[in-house]
């Protein structure tokens, strides 16, 4: 279970999606943190640093890392800005999945590896 500093902090992250991962390491578990948003190739060609919001939240918790990735705003959205910028044409599918796996593949070795 999360302490409630770390609760408090997931809590107040709307923009960002949080991957937590329990491990059997003495300082409590790991946690890695992306966010997700760009609908440009900038997430792709650059590290973007995290929003405000994102950053007081790694202060909190320490993660051992955060990326942005691209986001996805395209078709039947909510919301009176996001409907905006999809009308506006500023809309679409900047997802790059090949970074995403390789992010995951860092992730899943960063646990396979016990620490010591």
């Amino acid at each position: 279970m999360a302490s409630s500093s770390a609760s408090k902090a997931w809590s107040s992250v709307t923009d960002s999606a949080v991957l937590w991962a329990s491990t059997t390491r003495s300082n409590g578990p790991a946690v890695w943190l992306f966010s997700s948003g760009p609908l440009d190739p900038s997430a792709s060609e650059r590290d973007i640093p995290p929003a405000p919001g994102v950053q007081r939240v790694m202060n909190r918790i320490g993660p051992r890392s955060h990326v942005t990735f691209g986001g996805r705003l395209e078709g039947d959205v909510k919301g009176r800005i996001a409907r905006m910028i999809v009308n506006s044409g500023k809309g679409g599918d900047c997802r790059g999945f090949e970074q995403i796996g390789t992010w995951a593949t860092m992730v899943a070795r960063d646990l396979a590896v016990p620490e010591g």
